[in-house]
């Protein structure tokens, strides 16, 4: 958990200015894989071959490796990481500072995201290839707001509040399947 989400969310403060790389078992790096990671295989890369933002603009604490993809992808994934997070936690283990930080900077970012595009109609940059990719942007938001406490990013409270996202069907989503309930454990 500790070193995948080094691998998707990036952060200043443990990447310096490049992201973290994908490796194999046996630690080499895997450039290609990681270049496609970070939006090469579906025409939006956000990073260079030696692992810089291919824009400075790109660089923010929180950018997640799929934000070029669509904005589904983005809550997919980040629900994926939560729940996750929220099962170390319950385990009575303790998330690595890194991790922690990693996943609240892409919660502040991806919601301030979410929230334009709800309430816009027009994505903030970078635009993703494939807008919204449905409607899995509406979910992820209800276990943040239980992991995170009173850290929780404004907008992501704002997003639990609105209909588009309280109204979800909350079984059988994409993904995040019973993501309403997330509050409950």
């Amino acid at each position: 958990f500790n070193t995948r989400i080094a691998q998707s969310f990036f952060h200043s403060k443990y990447d310096g200015n490049k992201i973290v790389q994908l490796r194999n078992a046996s630690g080499a790096v895997m450039l290609s894989i990681t270049l496609n990671h970070w939006g090469g295989n579906w025409g939006a890369s956000q990073v260079n071959s030696d692992f810089t933002f291919t824009s400075a603009a790109l660089a923010v604490d929180g950018a997640n490796a799929e934000r070029t993809r669509d904005l589904s992808h983005v809550s997919m994934g980040m629900a994926g990481w939560m729940h996750a997070a929220r099962t170390i936690v319950a385990h009575g283990d303790k998330l690595e500072a890194q991790a922690y930080d990693r996943l609240l900077a892409g919660y502040t970012v991806h919601s301030k995201r979410v929230l334009e595009t709800l309430t816009t109609g027009s994505t903030p940059a970078p635009v993703p290839v494939n807008g919204n990719g449905g409607n899995g942007y509406l979910q992820s938001w209800y276990g943040a707001r239980k992991l995170f406490g009173a850290a929780t990013p404004a907008d992501v409270i704002t997003l639990c509040n609105r209909s588009e996202v309280s109204g979800y069907p909350p079984a059988g989503a994409n993904h995040t399947v019973a993501e309403q309930f997330a509050d409950a454990l």
